[in-house]
């Protein structure tokens, strides 16, 4: 007797097995005609009853987008509310798939849309981590609570400006969510943007008004951040909406300045010089930001923060100058330059390059040379603006009598619409830099030496 009765329950358990498989099978391709038949048949059929990882039938419809399904399941009165191990709900799950008119119909029902799971988050956190532009409006329309933070602190906006999602970006600024909360690395939604390269979310936080000098948990600002990562259009951004320049790290005691030096990011030291940062800051290791250009071989941020009057005599905690720095390296162009600026001569070439308060109205450029070596070709490329273009253009030889409409034409070409120089620079009063060179130009019929002091 006792054995049959264990038969019986191992069959009874197997068939209640099959039809739980059944109504998940159902509800996960919604297939409600499918899911109504097995409700007729099996009339006592837990319609809440959970798999392994807590998860109902409603979560299944829920997260396919199965809007009849859950609607049939709604009129047998199942549990909406009901959580999964992960304390998810359906109205979670709808919003990770983006099924905006699922989570309409549990709100009608009645389910609350700022539950959060164990994790902290809500449906809003995880609509706007995966993108889902249509869910997140809907959500911001029915009041969810836009600066909630989950378990790490973060709102719906770090997770939107973490992730590049501009239109979810705008839309959260838009309905009212803070802009200066941080999360437990104290960090700003204008950090998260900064740091993951996301130059438009980083545009509207600045448009609705973020805050750019708030520091996260190492003391970095935003800025900081866009240097180390060598995110340089926002930095520039950045710099140009008029944040603090001179934030010292806590750890590493250096300024952005440094860092934009240390990692040869030249369009940002030429701005941040020329918005006024202190060029000759130290760090912990008495390091200043020409240290770093000259060990790390930036020669041109070298020459702009000479211009701007950083001291090449500067020595570190070990005694070292930059110019030995560099020497260490095999720099020898950046030593050369650090020797050739020293004491009044550097003085004498930055009071020569330092703009005017009046225009000059007046240049004497003496050109010397023999015939055929390009001096005209020189004044029509000054003419035009675009020295450059001479020294790209190769120099032609004189056109015989029978060739000479031909080589009129091609060098009509080439210097009537000569190819611009664009430099991609942050501050249109940028900071120039020193440099004293000996341009050689040699051409087919002759040799033409310049000599440049240029900015």
């Amino acid at each position: 007797m006792a054995m049959y009765s264990s038969v019986l329950n191992l069959a009874e358990d197997k068939a209640e097995n099959f039809v739980m498989a059944a109504l998940f099978c159902a509800s996960e391709e919604g297939n409600v005609e499918g899911l109504k038949e097995l409700s007729e048949m099996a009339a006592n059929i837990d319609l809440n009853t959970s798999n392994k990882h807590g998860e109902t039938a409603v979560h299944m419809a829920a997260s396919g987008g199965h809007l009849e399904v859950l609607k049939f399941l709604l009129s047998k009165g199942v549990d909406i509310s009901i959580k999964d191990k992960q304390g998810d709900s359906a109205v979670y799950w709808a919003a990770r798939q983006g099924h905006t008119d699922v989570i309409r119909c549990l709100v009608e029902a009645g389910v609350s849309i700022n539950t959060q799971n164990k994790s902290g988050e809500a449906a809003l956190h995880v609509a706007a981590r995966y993108g889902h532009t249509a869910t997140v409006e809907y959500l911001c329309s029915i009041d969810a609570n836009i600066n909630l933070f989950d378990n790490l602190g973060e709102t719906a906006l770090h997770c939107a400006a973490w992730h590049g999602y501009v239109q979810i970006t705008r839309i959260l600024c838009e309905n009212g969510a803070m802009l200066t909360l941080q999360n437990k690395e104290k960090e700003t939604a204008l950090h998260c943007a900064a740091v993951r390269g996301n130059l438009d979310c980083v545009r509207v936080l600045l448009e609705y008004g973020v805050p750019l000098n708030h520091t996260d948990k190492r003391g970095s600002t935003a800025l900081q951040l866009a240097c180390q990562r060598h995110n340089s259009a926002i930095a520039l951004l950045i710099l140009n909406s008029g944040c603090q320049l001179d934030i010292i790290d806590k750890e590493t005691g250096e300024s952005t300045l440094h860092c934009a030096a240390r990692e040869g990011l030249l369009s940002v030291v030429q701005t941040m010089c020329s918005l006024g940062a202190n060029v000759d800051v130290t760090s912990t290791d008495g390091f200043s930001p020409l240290h770093l250009a000259c060990k790390f071989g930036h020669i041109e941020i070298v020459r702009c923060l000479l211009m701007v009057g950083a001291s090449p005599d500067a020595v570190n905690k070990d005694g070292l100058t930059g110019e030995i720095m560099a020497l260490a390296q095999g720099f020898t162009h950046i030593a050369e330059l650090m020797t050739s600026v020293k004491g009044e001569r550097r003085l004498a070439l930055i009071s020569q390059l330092k703009p005017l308060a009046q225009p000059i109205s007046r240049v004497k450029l003496k050109l010397l040379g023999s015939t055929g070596v390009g001096k005209s070709m020189l004044v029509e490329s000054l003419k035009t603006g675009f020295l450059g273009s001479f020294f790209r253009r190769k120099l032609y030889p004189a056109a015989s009598s029978s060739t000479k409409h031909k080589t009129a034409s091609k060098l009509s070409r080439q210097f009537s619409l000569p190819t611009p120089l664009n430099y991609t620079v942050g501050n249109p009063s940028y900071t120039k830099g020193i440099d004293v060179q000996t341009v050689s130009v040699t051409g087919k019929l002759g040799h033409l030496l310049i000599l440049l002091q240029v900015s």
